[in-house]
């Protein structure tokens, strides 16, 4: 009777732990967030792998600092991009950031305007 017990309450959390991952993923403001995204490529390795879900909110950029990681577009590109901020540059189009992906030997080829 104990056995069957244990196997309820073991199955009870086999059960959340398998679903609550997926809920967070399609409704993102279960966790005060806004978007969730599937990383495609392996330019974020080791912290973030092909395939691993990043739950992003929008940020006053403002408060952005070197280190951080941010996911933005590129110009007219739907597709997210999540990259690690290496510096801030503050231009005559206003805030802007310097962004690498972390298994990337360079920085990204063009700044990140804020509105991005």
């Amino acid at each position: 009777m104990k056995f069957k017990r244990i196997l309820n309450v073991v199955g009870v959390l086999l059960l959340i732990a398998l679903v609550v991952p997926f809920g967070i993923y399609a409704v993102p403001m279960t966790v005060g967030a806004d978007y969730s995204f599937v990383v495609l490529t392996a330019s974020m390795t080791p912290a973030i792998a092909p395939g691993d879900v990043v739950v992003v909110a929008d940020r006053d950029p403002a408060t952005i600092a070197e280190g951080d990681v941010i996911t933005f577009t590129r110009g007219s590109n739907e597709i997210p991009v999540t990259h690690r901020v290496t510096a801030i540059v503050e231009s005559a189009g206003g805030l802007a950031f310097e962004t690498k992906g972390d298994a990337n030997s360079d920085p990204d080829a063009s700044l990140v305007p804020a509105a991005n």
